[in-house]
């Protein structure tokens, strides 16, 4: 069949080494196409090299190169700066394609119900006055305690944790709590009272002159120094420093003592 084709071709001098394409938008000048590669090249979208040109709804131009598909444009998403501007005459800073939604376009200093002043403020501010967030720090006083904390201008006092220092007197070991007061409060029975505080080391000073690492309470005193010490053995010479725990005997230096002076030296061993 192809033969026949081909023939017929010869005969009415329409064979040759290429195809004529024209787009159908911009049909002047024929191209002459010899392979798929050259195709591709003068027509990558389906139409031309030139710029579409058609106008879309928003009155910019396609940016596109000339095509073939969506004629429509209904998929095209126009890039271009938006035009539309608010009720008070302010630009949209969205490209076109965008909802403006709110303006962004600086506006003057607010004046907040609290008192306090809005001064990075914008257009869409000045119609909600009464949902803007007030963030200036203020000094609050706390409801359960009485302690002041520094706070945002919005935010309730009742659901800040206090971070002051607890202070009370605790009964284990009559010591100052240094725990924070907010957390004392979670350990209590009750709002506002602080029976109850964060646990902490007795640190005692022991018998070895370590500091006792057990949590304090208030039958811990009782009991305080009577647990092992774990805590590294503090013995050392200039011979040798000692290796095991605080609690085991260790031997001392059977070494000679090195300490001697212009008249005498030491006749005992390192340890005695």
């Amino acid at each position: 069949m192809w033969t026949k084709v081909t023939n017929y071709f010869k005969e009415t001098d329409c064979y040759g080494t290429g195809l004529p394409i024209a787009c159908h938008l911009h049909p002047d000048p024929v191209q002459w196409v010899d392979s798929a590669e050259k195709l591709r090249q003068i027509s990558p979208e389906g139409g031309c090299l030139r710029p579409c040109g058609y106008g879309l709804e928003c009155r910019h131009t396609c940016p596109s190169k000339c095509h073939v598909d969506d004629p429509a444009h209904q998929a095209i998403r126009c890039r271009e700066p938006c035009r539309r501007t608010c009720k008070k005459g302010h630009p949209c800073s969205r490209p076109c394609w965008e909802d403006c939604s709110i303006c962004s376009f600086p506006a003057p200093p607010i004046e907040l119900l609290c008192g306090h002043t809005r001064i990075n403020a914008t257009c869409h501010m000045e119609d909600e006055k009464n949902s803007i967030i007030c963030s200036e720090l203020v000094d609050k006083q706390l409801p359960n305690c009485g302690h002041m904390a520094l706070l945002p201008c919005h935010m309730d006092p009742t659901s800040h944790s206090c971070k002051v220092d607890c202070t009370l007197i605790l009964p284990c070991c009559g010591k100052s709590c240094q725990g924070a007061c907010g957390q004392c409060q979670k350990l209590s029975t009750s709002n506002g009272l602080r029976d109850n505080h964060v646990q902490h080391l007795c640190e005692r000073i022991l018998q070895c002159q370590h500091l006792c690492s057990q949590p304090c309470n208030v039958g811990h005193k009782d009991t305080c120094g009577t647990v092992d010490c774990s805590r590294p053995c503090r013995q050392n010479c200039d011979h040798h420093k000692c290796r095991l725990s605080c609690s085991t005997p260790c031997s001392p230096c059977a070494k000679p003592c090195l300490w001697s002076c212009p008249h005498h030296r030491c006749p005992v061993p390192c340890g005695s």
